[in-house]
């Protein structure tokens, strides 16, 4: 860069090319999802193959026998791939299109004497200009104003090359000045949604926020699937991202409770609502139901269109009390046996809300088990790590995911491995329940856990548990201040992951706090009246500045370094 201006223009087109290509191949390997690397590496070959056979034909004299010869090739190695499976019928018929580009490339070399290095050319264009509309239209690679950010890559190369001198530096700095304000509006300040998705689900939203007068709760539904961040698109509060920079402790949490649903990453968490244990742990006031399930846990309050909103009536604050013990879960069990052990720690009630069922394995994807109570019951289907690689491979499709589970041929909704699931217990008391599951790999699930459902324990928890909540008064940007009065002393469990940069203060000294359940904030409180603050500290922003400073403190000195040298 410091003897750029000794280079030539073309030198530096090529330095910028090879440049903007690394970030152009860069993205191919690290968004597999929306450009596929293995595409792009086939098509390469394909095109340099089919190249080489253009200029080799052109010098064979009789060409109609090695296009006879080709065309042969090609229809017993794709019969082959086609017998197997590798492809399908209509990449098969595609195949035949390789002979007509030799064909066609070969009567262009013939006619225009075209040589390597013009099909070589003609190969970057392509690729220039089929990254240049990827780039320009998925914001997800690049960012939206990737046009900009390249002219002012140009704007640097071309005030290195031309102009070398004190002024160039000057100059230089005021550009660095004007990208970094640039970047920090864009970053920082710019945050709006320019669509809205579902004009009823936005109705359904406003009706439970003007409603409502609590100032925080969270709102779940079966409906969005991840699909978008529908939580900060209708500014509500709730469980359900699809982000890329959603802390893994929060998805850890899910995959221990055996209710994170795979879908074609793990980057995002679809959680409907419906299961009622954690919702109530989680500040899940409300339920969206889209789908016409009628969940029996909630009361059903209103129908806008094709939702019915139901509420949480057993749904905890933000933050309430827990005993110590919270701190000695162990979670290296199945997804119920954990959620049963949390509630037991937290309230001290030493009652199981769930109670094991032996389960018999009598096929794969045939089980029973004995209905000794007349108790709902929850199910797990438990699936193994090969489940996972098969739609990481295959990508989130519906005959891979989805699996339909029947109790004595009786049909329930569609469910999806890994996902706890309750059961009305509508059957006969004292004989067997038999659980069969249609799916195309039954032979992947490894456990099935059955637990009946204790109604009458949930409650008494639940109650334990609100009698010592924190509650919220004041949110803004930057605080959220509350208070609580507790009769005991313990540990305050509050529903915000654990954020280094997110102090608690208590009666307005800061206090060390605690991570719960590896994903939750808490802290340790004695009995009394408390007043409860939490401050996001901007700490790391500013950090972030050091380089900028440092980029601009070395171009200063350089300017005046010069300076001296002439004096």
């Amino acid at each position: 860069v410091i003897n750029i201006s000794n280079i030539s223009f073309k030198q530096l087109f090529m330095v910028f090319g090879i440049i903007y290509f690394i970030i152009f191949l860069y993205s191919f390997v690290n968004y597999p999802r929306l450009i596929d690397i293995k595409v792009l590496l086939l098509f390469t070959i394909i095109y340099f193959i089919v190249i080489f056979v253009s200029f080799i034909f052109n010098n064979k004299g009789n060409k109609i026998k090695y296009y006879l010869y080709l065309v042969v090739f090609i229809l017993i190695s794709g019969l082959f791939l086609l017998m197997f499976k590798v492809i399908e019928f209509s990449y098969f018929i595609k195949l035949f299109l390789i002979p007509l580009c030799i064909f066609l490339l070969n009567y262009l070399i013939r006619s225009k004497n075209i040589s390597l290095k013009h099909c070589t050319y003609l190969y970057l264009i392509l690729l220039f200009i089929f990254s240049l509309y990827v780039n320009v239209s998925n914001r997800l690679i690049l960012g939206n104003y990737f046009i900009i950010k390249i002219l002012f890559l140009i704007i640097y190369l071309i005030v290195f090359k031309y102009l070398s001198n004190n002024k160039g530096y000057i100059l230089l700095l005021v550009f660095i000045i004007l990208e970094l304000l640039f970047n920090n509006y864009n970053y920082l300040y710019r945050f709006e949604y320019n669509i809205v998705s579902d004009n009823s689900y936005e109705e359904v939203i406003n009706y439970i926020k003007d409603n409502d007068d609590s100032l925080i709760y969270r709102i779940e539904d079966n409906y969005s699937k991840s699909s978008m961040n529908y939580p900060i698109l209708y500014n509500y509060y709730g469980i359900d991202y699809f982000i890329s920079t959603i802390k893994k402790d929060f998805v850890n949490f899910f995959i221990d409770l055996n209710t994170f649903r795979l879908c074609d990453s793990k980057n995002s968490i679809f959680y409907d609502g419906s299961y009622n244990l954690l919702s109530s742990l989680l500040n899940i006031k409300y339920f969206v139901d889209h789908k016409g399930l009628n969940n029996n846990d909630y009361t059903k309050i209103k129908s806008i269109g094709d939702y019915d909103i139901y509420k949480n009536e057993e749904y905890l604050n933000y933050g309430y009390m827990v005993e110590k013990d919270i701190e000695k879960i162990n979670k290296d069990i199945n997804g119920l046996e954990y959620i049963n052990n949390i509630y037991i720690n937290m309230s001290g009630n030493y009652e199981n809300i769930l109670d094991k069922v032996e389960v018999s394995k009598i096929s794969n994807g045939r089980y029973s088990f004995y209905n000794s109570s007349d108790k709902d019951f929850y199910v797990l289907f438990i699936i193994d790590d090969k489940y996972e690689e098969t739609v990481l491979e295959t990508g989130y499709s519906s005959n891979v995911n989805n699996f339909n589970v029947s109790f004595n041929n009786n049909l329930i909704k569609y469910i999806e491995p890994n996902v706890v699931y309750k059961v009305d217990n509508k059957y006969e008391a004292d004989k067997a329940i038999d659980i069969y599951v249609d799916c195309s790999y039954n032979d992947l699930i490894s456990d099935v856990y059955v637990y009946y459902y204790n109604e009458n324990v949930y409650l008494d928890d639940i109650n334990i548990l609100k009698e010592n909540q924190f509650n919220v008064s004041k949110v803004d940007k930057d605080n959220l201040i509350g208070y609580i009065d507790t009769n005991k002393k313990g540990i305050l469990f509050l529903n915000c992951l654990y954020n280094e940069d997110l102090d608690i203060y208590v009666d307005g000294v800061k206090q060390d706090k605690i991570k719960l359940l590896d994903t939750f904030m808490g802290v340790y409180l004695d009995e009394g009246k408390h007043i409860i603050k939490l401050k996001y500290s901007y700490n790391i922003i500013y950090y972030s500045l050091i380089p900028s400073l440092i980029g601009i403190g070395s171009l200063l000195f350089i300017y005046y370094r010069k300076k001296l040298i002439k004096k």
